[in-house]
């Protein structure tokens, strides 16, 4: 049986498109074909200029001081007939929500079309699954005390892998592992730190967590941590 709504028109609105984790390789085919068909592309600069070869309309430049007037003009545009697109990095589900909750208040209704995340690079690089896997993002300006308690309480308990976006530059991942290591987490556990995935000076740095907790490196803003479930072989 169909559900309620099937094959009904999809609503107008915007495109937000994954364009993936930074190597172009990784846009996909559908990604490409919006990029390029659209009359306005919207996004930060180092997300445009992934996609620049592709782009045959308007360009428009977010930052983040003035991204709410941008969507506001991206918004017009589309009101106007033209085709619009939101690049993001990723997977705009991975984990663009503060941009997509903006973008929803300042446009209206979005489609969303998927790319690959570095969260899906992590997996395969570390050979994860992700059924197996929670996923928590600290990259974001709002309060973390929610997430970081959630964190510890699923370090704790083992359970799953654990992939962590940091925040850059005070919640970085000496400060995570520090943070684990006093709520309890045995200081032998596993952790890796990836850098720049897919990228140029791409990088993979294997700790336990204790000695990870006293790193004094710094990291790159582009880094995820990825924590395995206790006894599991990494590849």
């Amino acid at each position: 049986m169909r559900s309620p709504g099937a094959g009904m028109a999809e609503p107008s609105g915007i495109d937000v498109v994954g364009i993936g984790p930074g190597d172009p390789r990784y846009l996909t085919v559908r990604g490409r074909e919006l990029i390029a068909a659209a009359d306005c592309v919207a996004g930060f600069r180092s997300v445009l200029t992934v996609v620049a070869e592709h782009i045959r309309g308007e360009q428009l430049v977010l930052d983040y001081r003035t991204q709410a007037d941008g969507l506001r003009t991206l918004a017009q545009r589309a009101a106007a007939g033209m085709r619009c697109v939101l690049c993001a990095h990723g997977d705009p589900s991975f984990p663009g929500s503060e941009l997509l909750a903006l973008a929803r208040q300042t446009c209206g209704p979005l489609r969303l079309v998927p790319g690959v995340s570095s969260v899906q690079i992590a997996c395969a690089r570390a050979g994860l699954a992700m059924e197996d896997t929670l996923f928590i993002t600290l990259h974001k300006r709002a309060d973390l005390a929610g997430d970081r308690e959630e964190l510890r309480a699923a370090a704790l308990a083992g359970r799953r892998h654990l992939i962590v976006l940091p925040r850059p530059w005070d919640v970085m991942p000496a400060a995570l592992a520090r943070d684990l290591v006093h709520a309890g987490v045995p200081s032998d556990r596993a952790a890796i730190v990836y850098e720049r995935l897919t990228l140029e000076g791409e990088a993979e740095w294997r700790y336990r967590l204790g000695d990870l907790a006293q790193e004094t490196q710094g990291f790159s803003d582009l880094s995820i941590v990825v924590i395995p479930r206790p006894g599991y072989t990494l590849r």
